[in-house]
């Protein structure tokens, strides 16, 4: 069996995919602007270069300063020996070293496999529609009207209280 693919990118790690590569022939659906016919292996899989990215240090993530901190307790505790602790550096600074970032690159087949045709169905969202019919929409109704009459009842309280204190103080 034969499969055709075309490089990516190449250095450390070959990045490889079988997008846009006829199968058939081995050809690119979508013309590279480099190719490179003498990466041959010997079961005559033909892979296309495309052109590289620029070659550039690889991105390296710190380690945020409460992982930092729990680490140097764990060791200083005895927990951890310092050689256990996978990111632990004696030469560096702070004792710990960082982790390289990697750079991935997913992607997604929308085709529909051979051996799923006819058996998948595609699904639309869940409606949400209100019921003010329900037990929880007759208990909100019932609470909201009753903070509506004792607001009601509070304010004619008040307005009582102010009608039956006298306005004049001089008139008897």
């Amino acid at each position: 069996m034969q499969v055709y693919v075309k490089v990516l990118s190449g250095g450390a790690k070959y990045s490889l995919s079988m997008k846009d590569v006829d199968q058939n022939t081995g050809r690119v659906l979508n013309k590279p602007r480099r190719s490179n016919p003498s990466f041959r292996t010997k079961d005559t899989i033909r892979i296309l270069e495309e052109e590289r990215p620029s070659r550039r240090r690889p991105l390296k993530k710190k380690m945020s300063s409460p992982e930092r901190w729990e680490a140097k307790q764990m060791i200083a505790s005895g927990a951890l020996k310092a050689t256990d602790f996978p990111d632990y550096d004696g030469e560096d600074g702070d004792g710990m070293f960082y982790q390289e970032e990697e750079e991935l690159e997913i992607e997604m087949n929308e085709e529909e496999p051979a051996f799923l045709q006819g058996h998948s169905a595609d699904m639309s969202l869940v409606k949400i529609f209100r019921n003010p019919q329900g037990s929880l929409s007759r208990a909100a109704a019932l609470q909201s009207a009753l903070t509506k009459e004792m607001r009601e009842m509070r304010d004619q309280q008040q307005r009582t209280m102010l009608d039956s204190i006298p306005k004049d103080l001089n008139r008897p």
